[in-house]
C-alpha cells in the first residue's frame, strides 16, 4: 500500500474530519398524534393482544302504560389489537472512528434511529387508517387542481367532512398535540393532506384572499389548522399511495379516537462488540395499531391535475 492510499488523494495531504456530523432531514410526523392509546397496557413483545370490549346496542321501543317492559341481554363482544410488528436497529461505533468525530455521535445516531421507528410507526398507523375506512366512506379517485375540469380541494375537504356528519362521528372533545407522545386528550376531527394539495388550498381565492402573511405561513407547516368544514387540516408525506398509481396519494379524515395504536420500545441497550474495538447499539420496538371505528373514517384519492 502506498503513502497516498492510507491517506488521501495526495501523498502529504492528510484528510481532515470535520467535527460536526450532516444530519439527516426528517420528515414530519403527523399520523402517530391522530390515535388513541387508551388500550396500550402492558406491552412488552410482540404476540400480545390487546381487547377492546363492545357489547350489542340498545333497542328502544314504545311504551305502553300498564304493559311489562320487554328486556333484553347486551351481549359482550370485542375486537383484538394485535402487537404484530417488531422492528429493531443496531449500529456498531468503532472506538478508531470515535477519534473522529465529537461524542455526540452517538446521541445523533441513537436519534436517527429513534425516528426511523417512529417513521415506521407514522406509515404503519395511516396505512392502517386507509386499510380501515368504510366502503361507503370512500369518495374514489380525483385529479385536483385550478382548471375547470379540476376537482376542487376546498369542495373535497366539506364532502369528507359531510361523510363524518353522516356517520354521526363527534365534532369536538379535544385539541390536536403534535409532540412525540402527543395525542388527543379527546377526539377530534382531522384530515391529512399530501403537500400539493395544502398547496391547492393556498391558491384558492376562498383560503387566501383574506389571508394575512401569519395566515398563509401556517401552510408551510405541518398543523395547518382548521380550515375547512371544522377539520384540523394536517400536512404530510406519509400519506399513502394510492391504488390508481404511484402519482396518486390518499387524503384520510376521520376522528382521532377512530383508529387504536398500543406500543412499546421494549429494549435499547449498548453491548461491548467481542473480538473488536467497538460498541454495539440496539433497539427493539413493538406495536400494533387498527381501525376501530371504520364508520368514523373517510378517504379520497388524489392526483395532482
Amino acid at each position: 500500500m502506498t503513502v497516498s492510499d492510507s491517506i488521501g488523494s495526495a501523498a502529504g495531504i492528510p484528510t481532515i474530519w470535520h467535527p460536526e456530523l450532516l444530519r439527516q432531514m426528517r420528515t414530519p410526523l403527523v399520523f402517530y398524534g391522530l390515535t388513541t392509546r387508551e388500550y396500550e397496557g402492558d406491552i412488552t413483545q410482540a404476540g400480545d393482544k390487546v381487547r377492546i370490549v363492545t357489547t350489542t346496542g340498545v333497542t328502544v321501543a314504545s311504551y305502553t302504560r300498564g304493559t311489562p317492559i320487554t328486556t333484553e341481554d347486551l351481549v359482550l363482544a370485542g375486537q383484538e389489537l394485535v402487537i404484530d410488528t417488531q422492528n429493531s436497529f443496531g449500529f456498531a461505533v468503532y472506538d478508531l472512528d470515535m477519534k473522529q468525530v465529537r461524542p455526540s455521535f452517538v446521541e445523533e445516531q441513537s436519534s436517527v434511529a429513534t425516528y426511523e421507528l417512529r417513521k415506521s410507526r407514522d406509515s404503519a398507523i395511516a396505512t392502517a387508517m386507509k386499510a380501515g375506512v368504510a366502503t361507503a366512506n370512500d369518495l374514489g379517485t380525483f385529479s385536483v387542481g385550478t382548471g375547470a375540469a379540476d376537482a376542487d380541494a376546498y369542495e373535497l375537504l366539506a364532502q369528507l367532512a359531510t361523510v363524518l356528519d353522516e356517520s354521526d362521528t363527534p365534532a369536538a372533545g379535544g385539541q390536536p398535540s403534535m409532540e412525540s407522545d402527543g395525542g388527543p386528550n379527546g377526539g377530534f376531527r382531522f384530515v391529512v393532506v399530501p403537500p400539493f394539495f395544502a398547496e391547492m388550498l393556498v391558491v384558492d381565492p376562498r383560503k387566501s384572499s383574506f389571508g394575512t402573511t401569519e395566515n398563509l405561513r401556517t401552510y408551510g407547516e405541518r398543523y395547518i389548522g382548521r380550515s375547512a368544514a371544522g377539520l384540523e387540516i394536517f400536512k404530510s408525506n406519509q400519506c399513502p399511495v394510492g391504488s390508481t398509481g404511484a402519482a396518486y396519494r390518499d387524503v384520510l379524515a376521520g376522528w382521532s379516537r377512530a383508529t387504536a395504536f398500543a406500543g412499546q420500545l421494549t429494549n435499547f441497550e449498548t453491548q461491548r462488540l467481542q473480538k473488536d474495538f467497538a460498541d454495539l447499539h440496539l433497539g427493539l420496538d413493538v406495536f400494533g395499531t387498527k381501525a376501530i371505528r371504520a364508520d368514523q373514517l373517510a378517504t379520497v384519492e388524489v392526483v395532482r391535475a
